[in-house]
């Protein structure tokens, strides 16, 4: 299971990659390097999926100035940015760890 220390280390260090297509989708969000960053070095972990290939993966929630989650998964080297998003209010609770209806 992915823990926030391993995150923490590979953002630390550099170690963190995102695909041309997660970057195009994060500039057409107006979401930037540095929130991704932050999400990673602060934000909390709010569901894992283990069974993600080829890493188990995780959704992060950080809420700076604006709420944001983010994918990633992790190699015992590298994080991957899988996904970064704006939660949206319609779908999420309010505190933005679990959608509306999800038991």
């Amino acid at each position: 299971m992915i823990s926030a220390d391993d995150l923490h280390r590979l953002c630390s260090n550099g170690a963190v990659r995102m695909t041309i297509h997660v970057k195009r989708q994060c500039k057409e969000r107006g979401i930037s390097m540095e929130q991704i960053e932050q999400t990673l070095l602060h934000g909390k972990i709010i569901k894992h999926y283990p069974d993600d290939k080829p890493y188990p993966s995780c959704l992060l929630l950080f809420c700076g100035k604006h709420p944001l989650h983010v994918v990633a998964s992790v190699s015992k080297t590298e994080a991957y940015v899988i996904t970064a998003y704006s939660p949206d209010p319609a779908i999420w609770e309010p505190d933005f760890t679990s959608k509306k209806g999800a038991k």
